[in-house]
Parts: structure tokens; sequence; C-alpha cells
């Protein structure tokens, strides 16, 4: 039961003057567990198309496959819905089932467990360990503490990773990312690559570790997907990227 089936796999050659062809590929997968079944908010759509066939919905989809983790077709009314995120985990509109929409799924070559994005795999895991021992963790699995590089890429992590974070207060549901200025006070890099930092999405005045006596060298999330400097020895869960 729920077993996916069917699988498409569609072929992109991009030709570019003075540079060679670049050729992308995408392999999509039927869900039938959600079929019929749309989600409540839209805010998990890209974009919804009319006109749209089938095989072109999922061309719009690998055009997009950066952040397109699946499609919602309806073949009959020629209507499509490229997806930002799975509808695992999402609210669906159970009570209002909608013939001839499907959930075409990105097979994403991640672990079971892990989201895909832009060419690599993230996992957010709940346990609570200080920054040292989550880099430790995600070691493990050939990972390291997530580095975030763009806006995108925040965005991305915000709607997928910590949709379902909130509380009150931000400073009581951080998790962590990779980032640290451990080394040189005010220089941020990444634990694992050690690369500067060339994008940030700091929360009010943060970082304000010269207005405290506390040591707050490592960066935390925000469920809103702001970021905060905090003490490295806080027991926080954390997001492993490979």
């Amino acid at each position: 039961m729920g077993t996916k089936f069917y699988f498409f796999v569609v072929l992109l050659v991009v030709f570019r003057p003075s540079e060679s062809q670049n050729i992308r590929t995408l392999k999509l997968a039927l869900d039938p567990k959600y079929t019929s079944l749309l989600p409540l908010s839209t805010q998990y759509y890209i974009t919804e198309l009319s006109s749209t066939p089938r095989m072109l919905c999922f061309l719009m989809c690998l055009q997009l496959i950066d952040i397109c983790t699946g499609t919602v077709v309806n073949s009959d009314a020629l209507q499509c819905k490229l997806m930002n995120s799975h509808l695992n985990g999402l609210i669906l509109d159970v009570n209002n089932p909608v013939p001839g929409w499907s959930f075409w799924d990105v097979e994403s070559g991640c672990a079971s467990g892990w989201l895909a994005y832009n060419g690599h795999c993230y996992i957010r895991t709940s346990t609570q360990l200080s920054f040292h021992d989550a880099h430790t963790h995600c070691q493990q699995f050939a990972a390291y503490l997530v580095e975030i590089n763009d806006l995108n890429e925040n965005t991305w992590i915000t709607q997928n990773l910590l949709k379902d974070i909130y509380c009150a207060d931000p400073y009581a549901c951080g998790t962590w990312t990779g980032g640290n200025d451990m080394s040189v006070e005010d220089s941020f890099v990444w634990r694992g690559s050690n690369a500067a930092f060339t994008f940030t999405n700091w929360y009010g005045s943060n970082p304000d570790d010269a207005s405290t006596t506390e040591k707050l060298d490592c960066v935390e999330i925000f469920y809103l997907g702001s970021w905060n400097d905090r003490p490295c020895p806080d027991l926080k869960p954390f997001i492993c990227e490979k």
C-alpha cells in the first residue's frame, strides 16, 4: 500500500554558444497515496500552470531542479503545480479530495529521511547536542553541520526542515548550523569547510557577542529563517548536510 510505481526519466539537453552541452536528468515516481489530494496551503507551490500536459510539467520541474521537489498534475484538466516540498508532512485537504490530481515525487538519491536540494542532502535531527557534539554526529554520516550560502537555500531550509517548528520566543527553539567565529572574533566561517560566510541573515542586532560577557561563537537558525549567535555548549537540535 502506498508503494511508488510508474517512473519517468526526463532528459534536457541545454546548448549554449561557445560552451559544451549541459545534460540534465530528472527521475520522477508516482506516489499513489497522494492521489486526489492537495495541500491546504499554496505556499509550497513554486508556480501553478494551466494548459500544461504532464510531460511539459515534468520538463518545467527539470528546469527548476534546484528547488523543484515534485509536481502535482491533473492530466485531464492540463493543470500542473510545481512543488518546493514533498507532500509528506504537509497538511492535506483530505476532506475534499479532487479527482484527477496525482503527485510525482522527484527521486533525489538521498537516503531515507534526508531531503535533497541543489545536489546536496539535508536532515534535521531533533536530538539536542552541543555545537561540537552535533558536528561529530554529522561526521558519522559523512556529513557536516549545514552551510547556508544564499537566500534561496535559507528559504528552502525554512520551508522544508523547519516548517513544523514554532515557539513564541524564537531564542527557545533554534537549530544549530555550522556557522561559528571560534577562531577569530566576528570572522564567521563554516565548521565543515572553514569557508567564510558569503551570505548572512542575522536576527535583529545579532551577532551581539560584544554586548555580553558570554562567548557567543556558534550560529543557530530560527524557525523563520533568521540567525543568532549563542554559546557553543548550549544544547540544540541541528541540521546535517552532505
